[in-house]
């Protein structure tokens, strides 16, 4: 494995001496980075489209439901104890 490695870094090194590969390493390089800069981008909108908006009527809706819900509790809790006697 490391013998192989050897070779390739050789042949790399080689490669890259040539005057016709410089400068497609140096484009790829370069757009390497351009993609890095888009990708960045995308993440930081995509972020900004999950931040919190304030939805004050999804928000009292909600408050409403969970009160709904927390007020039948104690009555479900004892309907299951009656049917468990």
């Amino acid at each position: 494995m490391e013998i192989e490695r050897g070779r390739r870094a050789a042949a790399q090194a080689a490669v890259s001496r040539d005057d016709a590969v410089t400068p497609i390493e140096t484009a790829i390089i370069e757009l390497t980075r351009q993609i890095d800069d888009v990708v960045a981008g995308r993440k930081a909108a995509r972020k900004e489209a999950r931040r919190r908006v304030p939805t004050p009527e999804l928000d009292a809706e909600y408050v409403r439901l969970r009160d709904t819900r927390r007020a039948l509790m104690p009555t479900l809790k004892a309907a299951r104890a009656l049917g468990v006697e």
